[in-house]
């Protein structure tokens, strides 16, 4: 395996699984284009490679290179986060002007890929082939909107996380020939099963993004016996003036340790979701499965294939009332959200691990070469 000049010493190691042989994969060179999340992990030596794909190709034997992002003055979202840090116009000039010689450019999200997506619009980047994986389609964000349009009209190979989001872009006849499914993980050596403690005294909601509803998570506990606490952790701004004297708003920044002892003490996990196309609330999801918590979620078809099952409570999207029983039903039977929790550890155990994962992404690949 080759690396740039931005070298990864810990692409193999964190892998941590046997390279499968293929020698249609071992032939590829591959530049990758992070986002701001990636490149401060790689900054702060973080080995958790969960947001870049390069893992995934080294493990196979492909020559991968990295071109980070311009940190000069130049560069006006040097210091961004999300959308706007992978809008990065110099380092696509780059990439146009110097760094062409690829088989495939491969981005998480979609910023990092749209100036490369409309220099193939223009006719002036035909090789390599532009592969985006976890597009956010459907965000209800105007300018990201736009940004995933253009994205999806020119890209070569979109990978999306969930049935429900590969079958809305299947149904578009301009993207059903660049559409996979890839599936999704978080890295669970991060996360091991927590026996619950027997004085849990508090349940936690949990997320940041759009897709989270917390309005009928608190007009839920409105109804809901004092004594029973509430605890969320979120960056979001809440549309309440004040909010009821049992709920505990976390909003400062936590460590790993931080978090997962949150996740530990609660008695339950709840996951509030408005209805979006987006698989928002994925990650939580998984983590709180990893650690063998019970999941009280939103019923939502954005997330059905990892929801089916007895391994997680869900109630109707944006039902408050509804909530509030299965709460309160939770909280006089505790021994429920023990052995829920314990389902939701076997659940992931057999369909979420980064193993599977893995294998599911090779047979990715090997299906977009095919098509080359």
């Amino acid at each position: 395996m080759h690396v740039s000049e931005t070298k990864l010493p810990w692409i193999c190691k964190v892998v941590g699984v046997e390279r499968i042989n293929s020698p249609e994969l071992s032939e590829l060179r591959i530049l990758t284009l992070p986002d701001c999340d990636n490149y401060r992990a790689q900054e702060n030596k973080i080995t958790d490679n969960s947001y870049s794909p390069a893992s995934y190709w080294a493990m196979q034997g492909v020559e991968i290179h990295r071109l980070g992002l311009s940190r000069k003055l130049w560069n006006p979202f040097r210091n961004s986060h999300g959308l706007y840090a992978g809008l990065d116009l110099f380092r696509a000039l780059k990439v146009l002007l110097v760094q062409r010689n690829y088989d495939y450019i491969m981005c998480y999200f979609e910023s990092p890929a749209y100036f490369i997506s409309i220099f193939k619009k223009f006719g002036l980047l035909r090789k390599p082939r532009l592969v985006v994986n976890e597009i956010n389609y459907g965000s209800e964000w105007n300018l990201r909107e736009r940004v995933v349009k253009t994205v999806l009209r020119n890209a070569d190979v979109i990978s999306v996380i969930t049935d429900h989001l590969a079958e809305k872009l299947l149904d578009d006849a301009n993207f059903r020939s660049k559409v996979y499914r890839s599936g999704f993980y978080i890295a669970e050596e991060a996360f091991e099963v927590l026996e619950t403690p027997s004085n849990s005294h508090y349940f936690l909601a949990i997320g940041d993004d759009y897709s989270r509803d917390y309005i009928t998570l608190v007009d839920a506990i409105k109804s809901i016996h004092p004594d029973i606490k509430f605890k969320i952790k979120t960056k979001k701004k809440l549309p309440f003036e004040t909010l009821p004297g049992n709920i505990e708003l976390i909003q400062e920044h936590f460590t790993r340790e931080q978090l997962i002892s949150l996740y530990r003490n609660a008695l339950a996990v709840i996951i509030p979701l408005r209805y979006v196309s987006t698989p928002g609330g994925i990650t939580s999801v998984l983590e709180a499965f990893s650690l063998g918590k019970c999941v009280l979620i939103s019923d939502t078809p954005a997330l059905k294939e990892f929801l089916d099952g007895q391994h997680c409570i869900k109630f109707e999207i944006g039902n408050s009332s509804q909530l509030a029983e299965k709460i309160n039903y939770l909280w006089e039977n505790r021994h429920i959200c023990l052995l829920t929790g314990k389902s939701a550890r076997e659940y992931f155990d057999g369909n979420c691990k980064k193993i599977l994962y893995f294998k599911s992404y090779s047979n990715f690949l090997k299906k977009i070469i095919d098509k080359t």
